[in-house]
């Protein structure tokens, strides 16, 4: 959950996660979707001036709660929504929608919108929202929303501003060659060098901790603990990719 609470059941034990859990997976996304609204939607938005689905509310109200912030770990979807638009010409965030677009619920994987939109080239100009931190495109009466670089980078931005954790993605085959996984990788890498540069400490370690890549997390505390549990094979791989 986004939000400290158990929707018809209360609130969790913050002061029991405080003191007992190393982290919490903020789950931030899907606040809006193409089956669950008539109108199109950020589904992972940073902020929403309108009402409290956003992940900046819910990261607010962990740490209100108590939680401290270091104890928080972000999601990134690296994952959008199709909708079916109304009226082609009416296509901004907020949209009349008729439900879902391309496939059954609209829900398309990064690499699947990426290659979407290079099919039908100049007929797809994605936009940015900063109000909400989203990229969009239209394409005919089809209006997708997901995040791009610029939101993922906006995101880990946040994560180091906010002093959380770090982040998780879900998920990362869902990613176009990496460049998701490296937009990301390259903000955490600018705080490390400053924290070496303060405290000699080594290089943060983006890590893949399961056999099919399909889960990633990362500390933004400057910590080789997962580095030292993965296969041998991975390590390999992550020293390729400049991470220690």
């Amino acid at each position: 959950m986004y939000l400290p609470i158990i929707p018809s059941l209360g609130s969790y034990p913050v002061d029991s996660i405080q003191q007992f859990v190393n982290w919490v997976h903020v789950v931030a996304h899907d606040y809006s979707t193409p089956n669950g609204s008539n109108v199109t939607g950020a589904h992972a938005a940073l902020y929403d001036p309108t009402n409290f689905l956003n992940t900046d509310y819910g990261i607010n109200a962990w740490t209100d709660a108590g939680l401290s912030a270091n104890k928080l770990v972000l999601c990134l979807p690296f994952y959008g929504y199709a909708w079916t638009l109304v009226n082609p010409e009416d296509n901004g965030i907020g949209a009349p929608a008729i439900g879902p677009a391309i496939r059954n619920g609209g829900s398309m994987k990064y690499k699947e919108i990426q290659n979407y939109i290079k099919i039908y080239g100049d007929g797809a100009k994605v936009l940015y929202s900063a109000t909400y931190v989203v990229n969009y495109c239209r394409i005919g009466s089809v209006w997708i929303g997901f995040d791009d670089v610029e939101v993922v980078r906006t995101k880990v931005l946040y994560i180091k501003e906010k002093k959380l954790r770090g982040y998780f993605v879900w998920q990362v085959t869902f990613d176009d060659n990496w460049v998701l996984s490296q937009a990301a990788a390259e903000v955490v890498q600018m705080k490390v060098s400053v924290d070496n540069y303060k405290n000699g400490k080594k290089k943060v370690v983006t890590a893949i901790i399961n056999n099919h890549f399909d889960y990633q997390y990362c500390s933004c505390s400057a910590t080789n603990m997962l580095f030292d549990i993965l296969q041998a094979d991975y390590k390999t791989q992550i020293k390729n990719w400049g991470f220690r």
